[in-house]
């Protein structure tokens, strides 16, 4: 590290110029969250009863300390990665709320003990009971007998609370991605983007997971990008430092897919830009190119590592409990079919629902993947180019998977959405800038 003056008065110079957009981000962030944070008034949604009854495992595991508890066998424990649920959990633990019974999880599916075909058949049904069987049996006899559902408000609250402070977090770190990616105005608009998209909205305002998946994803990408301007470099040296970004890298990776797998979209990014990355310094300079590839895989290593230890549920049955993260999901998606209306089974219907739920246009979603394909393929600026192939790959991911037209399915793809934008318009803004002060314009 440069610890010369020079460097110090650089860094402090690039501070000072960095206060003003930051004061702006806390301007522009309380704004939108003035009109749009509603937590209070936001009408319950029936999944708060699942996520809010999940940080039962965040209890089990950093409160009772009981790692192997036979309720890490059972279907919530299996079918979500946990680490919003320990989120979730602390954040009802600080408030005084701790979840320390299955109760709600069991009240969750008895929401739907009269929907026909709710429960599935067979396996299915009985991997629900499981559940309802672990309540207390007075709750679980009244619930079944006809007594009204309820959800405490203080636990609802605690659960909303937490999730907006992701959500502010989430914003601060789209912004100084944005500013670290392009300049400083493209974070901001991005992160006021992200604040008002409609599904980020719902999803802020109530107690489910994927604010906390966003959050890691953002830093993840960070630590992404950072990575892979090093081992691209030949001159970058391939020591002990270079190894613990790259382990902080894939940690980074497995909180995000431990959030929310789909998440795995940041993987499937990292992935590709480590490998553009390494094909880049093989033909620049083939000099330390074997340990940058070890640097690589280590990332990679690290997130499976991650991902395995962060789970109980996976560490108790590592092939079962890893295989149960893609097949309950599966599984839950066939059920659902069977009761839930607009099934998307076709790809031009499921790229129709997506172009709705991100751009309310699916003209215009092409539109913007059009740019991004152009950006990957033709353009030299290194943060526009990372954001378009982050933003080409959420496309993919998210059209082939969305089974169904639900706001919060699309995050993955919004995130790098309102980053790209914001890039074009932040780049854009700094190259008029420039021609008007007569300065040099990178092409």
């Amino acid at each position: 590290m440069d610890t010369t003056p020079a460097s110090g008065a650089a860094a402090t110079a690039s501070r000072r110029r960095m206060l003003p957009w930051f004061l702006g981000w806390l301007a522009v962030t309380a704004g939108v969250l003035a009109f749009q944070a509603r937590p209070a008034q936001t009408p319950l949604d029936v999944d708060e009863f699942y996520w809010i009854g999940s940080t039962y495992y965040h209890h089990l595991a950093f409160e009772r300390g009981e790692w192997r508890h036979p309720d890490w066998r059972l279907l919530p424990a299996r079918e979500n990665p946990p680490v919003a649920k320990y989120v979730l959990g602390l954040g009802l633990s600080l408030g005084g709320q701790p979840i320390a019974t299955p109760d709600l999880l069991g009240t969750f599916y008895l929401i739907f003990q009269h929907t026909p075909h709710a429960w599935g058949e067979g396996e299915a049904y009985a991997k629900r009971n499981a559940v309802v069987e672990r309540m207390r049996p007075e709750l679980r006899e009244r619930l079944r007998s006809g007594a009204q559902l309820q959800l405490d408000t203080r636990l609802l609250f605690a659960g909303r609370r937490t999730i907006l402070a992701c959500m502010v977090v989430t914003s601060l770190l789209v912004f100084l991605l944005g500013a670290r990616l392009v300049h400083p105005l493209a974070g901001l608009l991005a992160s006021a983007l992200l604040g008002m998209h409609p599904t980020a909205v719902q999803s802020y305002n109530l107690a489910h997971s994927d604010i906390v998946a966003l959050l890691f994803s953002t830093a993840a990408a960070w630590a992404t990008f950072a990575f892979v301007k090093r081992i691209r470099d030949p001159d970058v040296p391939t020591g002990t430092a270079l190894f613990l970004r790259a382990a902080g890298t894939g940690l980074l990776l497995a909180l995000a897919c431990g959030a929310k797998m789909n998440a795995l979209v940041v993987f499937a990014l990292a992935g590709a830009a480590v490998a553009i990355a390494l094909f880049q310094r093989w033909r620049r300079d083939a000099r330390g190119f074997g340990p940058a590839v070890a640097a690589g895989a280590t990332v990679a290593a690290t997130a499976l590592a991650g991902f395995i230890a962060l789970n109980p549920a996976i560490t108790g049955d590592p092939i079962g409990g890893l295989a149960a993260t893609v097949t309950e999901h599966r599984a839950t998606e066939l059920i659902q079919a069977r009761f839930m209306r607009d099934h998307l089974i076709t790809l031009p219907a499921k790229f129709a629902a997506v172009g709705q739920l991100t751009a309310k246009s699916t003209l215009a979603l092409a539109v913007v993947a059009a740019a991004a394909f152009g950006l990957v393929l033709r353009s030299r600026h290194d943060g526009l180019r990372f954001l378009a192939l982050w933003f080409l790959i959420g496309l993919l991911a998210v059209t082939l998977w969305i089974p169904f037209p639900i706001g919060r399915y699309v995050l993955p793809l919004v995130l790098p959405g309102v980053l790209l934008l914001g890039g074009l318009a932040g780049a854009g803004a700094e190259r008029l800038w420039r021609r008007f002060r007569g300065q040099p314009v990178e092409s």
